[in-house]
């Protein structure tokens, strides 16, 4: 393993300590850096390690010096020396990795921020992840296996714990709109943390799923994990990637490498393990070469693994890390491979045998079909969400702390007070007190599993949060007291996701189920906040997957998008919405952030920076207007009159005239902003970055900001 490396001036690639001109750009090296500034790279970034290389570039780790050093992930795509063909196929995969990425916002998918090129290079920032594919995780478990092993080359428990994590984030890829359809599922390609948490990387063969056509365009994936439809027979689609789960868990379960012999499974043998026969039938109904013998849907498959993990024994041992990170190396040393981040390249689909790995043949198990879905919420649906008066202590399975934060923030937002503020991370929440332009953290509150959706409560004082784990959980956050958590499970044992938005008056939420189930109509449902969840009415006439919920200001309306259609309820009156849009009208995927402060606009964005407003006119939704920024918003706020709006993206702010959907003015920013506030009868807004920082922004005459 090289134990330096000198990074190039020019374009920040990793050569030997020896080398005179970079091997890269061919720009001369130099290691008299005493009186250098340390090298950034598009004046920002500050390189620190290289976390992996591949066919067309690498991947860095890099600090963001324009956002107080945030840790990043830098991926860098060399044109140079690259053939024709293989500027189009580098070209093409980073594309569609920030087309794909940019758009998506899931706790196991990492997060795109900024993207640019120089005449020789591509570059895309994104979450940097602490920790080691599943693929080096594995070769270090099979390092200390005994040869003649029979055991899988995972615990059940941790195996099925990976597995549920990816049918997780492939589901919230196939309930897109279009389905996204990730192709490429293998061990490399996934990316365990220290705590259990996994990410799906690579996105750079990913693909929309194109309902008539009959087949790919290019055939693309692994051999061993890519189905046979992705050699070009016929158009990928959801099943393409529950195949490959299937080939993913053959392999973790009988220890033979499927790129060793690709398309021949042999059966799996399991004996003595709880819910083997379910397991077995699984997984080889999976892999079957014919799609329509597949499970129909990945939720068909959680819903089977769910199971099977409800027979393994109640007391387990405590969770320990899976990955402990090496003692930190010398600056500028090369990592072992499948350590940190690599997302580097996509090759085209090759079939062809490797080398077999050192793993023995052992026993496994089977499957079952899902049955029906029957929503049970707590014990009693009839009695509400929440079945009985709870005791004011978390009910959640204990789990083994961790001293290491998760910094990605995944959600924020100011109350509508102003007065405080909330910013949701991946195991852990922080709600802010602010004070004009400074911010006061509060303790922060742990999180036993990854958040689906949050709300603060307008007055600040109470926090809800679905997650990813099924459990839906209150605090008191003026009292630091939990007040509530409860499982929200289906019949068979998959969790229910929520969407959360409270009601202006702070006595009521509303919940609309996150989770879609086959043959289920999306309710969205009003609770009573003081009486623990009891239900007070539930909306009806959606049949589309609900993707963001939120209350009008005057509390007379509740709004919802389903899918690419808007629907807005009397908040008063159980049954269908009041109003909604007709065909395919909002954008897709879009975010209900704001409305007007008059409650008479809404307006909605997309990761893509649209936004779209729409007013209620005589009792039905007119578009109004709609606009259009670079790169992904991260918050959206109207003015106290209804005249103006402000979008955040992660550095930039842009003002806008509402009424004729014009950009006035933006504004560059040296942080990463996650939230905005526009407070009554002001001229400034203040904004909240990522390193919990509160500061205000003037708005003057013209207007533009200051």
């Amino acid at each position: 393993m090289k134990t330096d490396v000198l990074y190039c001036l020019q374009c920040g690639a990793a050569n030997d300590v020896g080398q005179v001109a970079c091997f890269a750009c061919d720009q001369p090296l130099t290691d008299t850096v005493e009186n250098e500034q340390p090298f950034l790279i598009h004046e920002r970034y500050r390189l620190l390690s290289q976390l992996g290389t591949g066919g067309f570039g690498a991947v860095y780790k890099v600090a963001d010096t324009h956002s107080n050093n945030a840790i990043l992930a830098l991926k860098q795509i060399n044109l140079r020396g690259l053939s024709s063909q293989q500027v189009i196929e580098a070209t093409d995969a980073f594309n569609r990795e920030v087309a794909l990425l940019s758009t998506l916002k899931h706790s196991n998918l990492p997060r795109v921020y900024h993207h640019f090129t120089d005449p020789e290079h591509w570059y895309l920032t994104m979450d940097f992840i602490d920790g080691e594919t599943l693929e080096a995780y594995l070769e270090r478990k099979d390092a200390t296996r005994s040869p003649t092993s029979m055991e899988p080359l995972l615990p059940l428990p941790e195996l099925l714990d990976i597995a549920l994590q990816l049918c997780t984030v492939l589901h919230y890829l196939h309930t897109r709109q279009p389905a996204i359809i990730f192709r490429d599922l293998k061990p490399a390609n996934i990316m365990l943390t220290t705590r259990r948490k996994l990410y799906l990387i690579d996105f750079g063969i990913a693909r929309h799923f194109k309902p008539g056509q009959t087949r790919d365009t290019i055939p693309f994936g692994s051999p061993g994990y890519a189905a046979p439809e992705q050699y070009g027979k016929a158009q990928t689609s959801p099943c393409s990637d529950v195949y490959s789960l299937g080939a993913l868990l053959h392999y973790l379960l009988s220890g033979i490498d499927p790129a060793d012999n690709p398309f021949n499974f042999s059966p799996l043998r399991l004996t003595a393990l709880p819910g083997a026969t379910q397991l077995e039938d699984l997984v080889m109904s999976m892999v079957s070469l014919h799609p329509e013998r597949r499970p129909a849907s990945i939720t068909l498959v959680e819903g089977v693994l769910r199971e099977i993990a409800s027979l393994q024994p109640t007391i387990q041992p405590p969770r320990q890390p899976i990955f402990i990170p090496p003692m930190a190396s010398p600056p500028g040393s090369v990592p072992m491979p499948g350590m940190g981040q690599v997302q580097v390249q996509a090759p085209q689909l090759q079939p062809q045998p490797k080398p077999a790995k050192r793993l023995t043949r052992r026993s496994i198990l089977g499957v079952a079909v899902a049955g029906t879905a029957v929503v049970v919420l707590g014990a009693n649906l009839s009695k509400g969400l929440l079945p009985h008066r709870p005791q004011p202590q978390s009910v959640m399975p204990d789990m083994q702390q961790s001293s290491s934060k998760d910094t990605q923030v995944r959600f924020a937002s100011f109350a509508s007070s102003g007065k405080n503020a909330a910013i949701v991370y991946n195991d852990s929440f922080d709600v802010l007190a602010i004070d004009k332009a400074s911010s006061t953290p509060t303790t922060p509150y742990q999180l036993q599993y990854a958040p689906y959706d949050f709300s603060l409560s307008p007055d600040g004082t109470h926090m809800l949060i679905s997650d990813m784990a099924g459990y839906l959980s209150a605090w008191d956050v003026s009292t630091n007291t939990l007040l509530f958590s409860y499982p929200v499970f289906n019949a068979k044992g998959a969790p229910l996701t929520f969407l959360l938005a409270w009601s202006p008056d702070n006595r009521y939420f509303v919940g609309a189920r996150g989770s879609s189930l086959e043959g289920f109509q999306n309710e969205v449902t009003v609770y009573e906040a003081s009486d623990h969840g009891k239900v007070v009415r539930s909306y009806s006439g959606v049949q589309r997957h609900i993707t963001s919920l939120t209350w009008s200001p005057n509390g007379a309306y509740i709004a919802a998008i389903g899918e690419d259609q808007l629907y807005v309820w009397d908040a008063q009156k159980a049954g269908d919405p009041l109003m909604s849009t007709s065909g395919s009208s909002v954008l897709a995927s879009g975010h209900l952030k704001a409305w007007s402060p008059d409650s008479t606009k809404l307006a909605c964005y997309d990761s893509g920076g649209n936004i779209q407003i729409w007013s209620l006119q005589d009792g039905k939704l007119q578009q109004q207007g709609g606009m259009s920024t670079q790169g992904r918003i991260e918050d959206l706020v109207w003015s106290p009159d209804g005249k103006y709006l402000v979008s955040a993206n992660p550095s930039l702010l842009t003002l806008w005239d509402a009424q004729r959907g014009a950009m006035l003015d933006q504004k560059a920013m040296g942080q990463f902003t996650v939230a905005i506030y526009w407070p009554k009868d002001s001229q400034e807004i203040i904004i909240l970055d990522s390193a919990k920082v509160a500061s205000p922004i003037d708005i003057i005459e013209g207007p533009h900001f200051g």
